[in-house]
């Protein structure tokens, strides 16, 4: 804790909570993610079986996408309905932790998990209730994957192009859940800090709203940055999907937590707690002065490899070998969070467009034959010269069956003469 101020002491937990739930969500978008991946690869499988230019096979293979799609999505929702609750009962713990933490000899009042849940999941999120946004998310992702397919089929896309069209509606769904989850987390999260500063208002009386305040921060969150709220109304945390504010509890007679930057709040923190946040090289780097916190990301967000840093080549050297067992541990921890910060950039969409269409070129070189025979029946001009090709056949047919007839008569008539003519 912070010596003699509970209130900076409190901040400092929720800052260091906040953390922690980042690298929580981060584990459970991942699950989310690799559903959603396994729905593309079963949706693309029943495009490379179906025949294009059919809308009878459309509808066939509309049934067949909603059904796989409703069974992913209904594992989704009941497993984020499980892991919410695991996490309302985990915010309710955090909460003793807190007043733990900064020293807090009061009776603090724990909410039971069932609470904890029921305040989470009845408290509106950016308007509507959890539920509701796992209904959203469902039919939003069913509605852009119909349409997808419905373009591509009436457009009469190649088989490649169809693949494209639907990985880009994929990654549009992607990105929605990987949204959700996160904001879902920080909902449930400050719905239970609220519920708690209820049940103990009788040493918490308000709050004080803190933002990040950087290029990405919203005007909502801009202008609430450093107001207090009374523990039963005001608004909080997320106010819009993805939002990264928080609230602090504040103590009558203590000072409010001081005023400074991620940088300042970093660099005060124990050695743990450097190393959590920024892995035990950038840590170590940190604490003898050859990193910044303004050298972790660049300008899009994108965390910057050690390697591509102008830090001391010896001293980097040095740090690795003194940390690489926690290295690899910490690396293991974080692993999902860089890997989703690799597929924000285009060269790792590029590599995982290059991934799929391996997949599928078999089934489109066994599929290439047919869908031309298909494409060629639905062609207008071609069934118009073949119906033209066929009159004409028919009608030189006539013509010759008609000379062969005629010749037919002149040769019995000459033959009838010659006879006629050897009689006489």
């Amino acid at each position: 804790m912070t010596e003699g101020n509970p209130n900076q002491s409190i901040f400092d937990y929720t800052v260091r909570h906040r953390i922690a739930l980042e690298r929580y969500s981060a584990q459970d978008s991942k699950r989310v993610l690799k559903w959603i991946e396994d729905l593309k690869a079963d949706v693309l499988a029943q495009m490379a079986k179906a025949t294009p230019g059919r809308k009878a096979q459309l509808d066939r293979l509309l049934e067949d996408v909603a059904s796989i799609h409703d069974a992913t999505y209904s594992k989704i929702s009941k497993d984020l309905r499980s892991r919410w609750r695991e996490r309302a009962g985990l915010e309710a713990d955090s909460q003793i932790e807190k007043f733990r933490f900064a020293s807090i000899e009061a009776n603090i009042s724990r909410l039971t998990t069932d609470a904890a849940f029921q305040a989470a999941m009845s408290r509106p999120m950016d308007g509507a209730v959890m539920s509701d946004w796992l209904t959203s998310m469902s039919n939003g992702a069913r509605g852009r994957l119909n349409k997808a397919l419905t373009i591509s089929w009436t457009e009469g896309e190649s088989l490649d192009q169809a693949v494209r069209r639907v990985t880009d509606t994929v990654e549009i769904s992607k990105r929605g859940a990987r949204t959700l989850v996160r904001t879902a987390n920080t909902h449930i999260s400050n719905a239970v800090q609220q519920a708690s500063a209820e049940a103990n208002s009788d040493i918490i009386k308000e709050v004080e709203w803190r933002s990040v305040l950087d290029s990405r921060t919203s005007p909502v969150c801009v202008v609430r940055d450093g107001e207090r709220y009374p523990v039963d109304s005001g608004p909080r945390p997320p106010a819009h999907p993805g939002c990264r504010s928080i609230v602090t509890e504040i103590l009558d007679g203590f000072a409010p937590p001081q005023r400074e930057t991620y940088s300042e709040w970093l660099n005060r923190q124990p050695a743990d707690v450097q190393d959590e946040v920024l892995g035990p090289v950038r840590g170590g780097m940190l604490r003898n002065g050859t990193f910044k916190v303004s050298q972790y990301t660049d300008p899009e967000g994108n965390v910057i490899p050690l390697k591509s840093r102008a830090a001391p080549a010896q001293t980097a050297r040095e740090a690795e070998r003194a940390t690489k067992a926690s290295f690899k541990a910490a690396e293991a921890r974080t692993a999902a969070s860089f890997k989703a910060a690799e597929k924000n950039t285009s060269a790792a969409f590029k590599a995982a467009e290059a991934k799929t269409k391996p997949i599928f070129k078999a089934a489109e070189k066994r599929t290439a034959a047919a869908f031309k025979a298909a494409e060629a029946k639905t062609n207008i001009s071609f069934k118009a010269a073949e119906k033209q090709a066929k009159a004409r056949f028919k009608a030189a047919e006539r013509e010759t069956q008609e000379r062969f007839r005629k010749a037919e008569r002149e040769t019995r008539e000459k033959f009838r003469k010659a006879l006629n003519a050897a009689k006489d």
